[in-house]
């Protein structure tokens, strides 16, 4: 029973970390373009005038306006917020991280090899060597 726990909480952090490792939060280069094309789910934004930071969930244009609902903070409510495209000096979004992905991949293909060598590999039932003559264990017998 505590081996099958211990496996479900390796997965769990496993898939943790995969998913941490599969996107990042990087800054949009052409913001209008972006949200046009990729329909993000949350943005980052900074806007020119004055350097304020808006969280924006579901963004969507209206003309060259990107218009949303800010995130509720603890002392504010969601509210809605246009925002003219030149007005945006910085925009983040969460994207896909491919580098960062397969450094994932290879390193659990590695643990996964290294885990089995010394699972499957320790338990093989290969020859015990005592002096120059070999034996082989049975379940049943006393080995050498």
């Amino acid at each position: 029973m505590k081996r099958l726990v211990t496996r479900r909480g390796i997965a769990r952090v496993v898939g943790l970390v995969g998913l941490a490792a599969c996107s990042q939060v990087a800054a949009v280069h052409h913001p209008v373009q972006y949200v046009a094309e990729k329909t993000p789910q949350q943005v980052w934004i900074v806007r020119r005038h004055n350097d304020s930071v808006y969280a924006m969930q579901s963004p969507r244009l209206e003309g060259d306006t990107l218009v949303g609902f800010t995130l509720p903070t603890e002392k504010t409510l969601a509210q809605y917020v246009e925002i003219p495209g030149m007005d945006i000096k910085q925009m983040r979004a969460r994207q896909a991280a491919p580098i960062r992905t397969g450094a994932l991949l290879l390193g659990l293909t590695g643990a996964f090899v290294f885990v089995y060598q010394k699972e499957v590999g320790s338990s093989s039932g290969a020859a015990l060597k005592q002096g120059d003559d070999a034996c082989f264990c049975d379940f049943d017998d006393i080995c050498c």
